[in-house]
């Protein structure tokens, strides 16, 4: 019961979205990123929460970081199929070598930052590529980047976004005749909760 009164608290207050740091799908990257590999122990289970979440009508965004050690074009371009398969929004942030890291000074020992990027602070949004991938080039890694925002926000995918909401809101009637910005707090609860309670 806690479950779906988070669900329904989510649906009615949170505008229908969550953001999910995922960081990748390739497993050889969940396994370096911390060492009870908590991520990559529910990589499997993924999709089906997924679909879950957007049972409630719920949309996902998920977060992922491009330019990971274990990253190749290939593994970008399965990162774009499993967006699109999965219906999700999604977010692609550059990893970025933080000041004060041991990681970072390792690159820059070895090269991988380039003297024009490492003090080029401007550069350290996440969605500019400060340093040189282990299995790519950076500008392999922009010019897929770029194509994979391309195809993930392209019209189709998002009227397919859409339109699989509509669906499922039609289907567990939460679509109201007024836009839930127009309604009440009393009148989206009360939509929401008629369908679940």
């Amino acid at each position: 019961m806690m479950e779906m009164e988070m669900m329904l608290d989510m649906c009615v207050f949170i505008n229908l979205m969550v953001f999910l740091g995922l960081e990748s799908i390739n497993p050889e990257n969940l396994a370096e990123m911390n060492e009870n590999k908590w991520k990559l122990k529910r990589l499997q289970k993924y999709k089906q929460n997924f679909k879950k979440i957007q049972s409630y009508g719920i949309n996902i965004i998920g977060s992922f970081i491009v330019g990971l050690e274990n990253d190749t074009k290939e593994s970008l371009i399965e990162l774009k199929d499993y967006v699109l398969e999965s219906n999700i929004q999604a977010q692609f942030s550059y990893l970025m070598p933080f000041p004060g890291t041991v990681w970072r000074d390792e690159l820059i020992q070895k090269g991988r930052i380039t003297p024009a990027n490492i003090n080029n602070w401007d550069l350290y949004t996440s969605y500019d590529a400060v340093l040189e991938p282990a299995k790519m080039t950076k500008q392999e890694l922009v010019e897929t980047v770029t194509e994979i925002w391309k195809l993930v926000y392209a019209d189709e995918a998002k009227a397919k976004r859409m339109r699989q909401m509509i669906d499922i809101m039609k289907e567990k009637k939460l679509l109201n005749a007024k836009r839930p910005d127009e309604m009440t707090k009393q009148e989206s609860e009360n939509s929401v909760k008629e369908e679940f309670l």
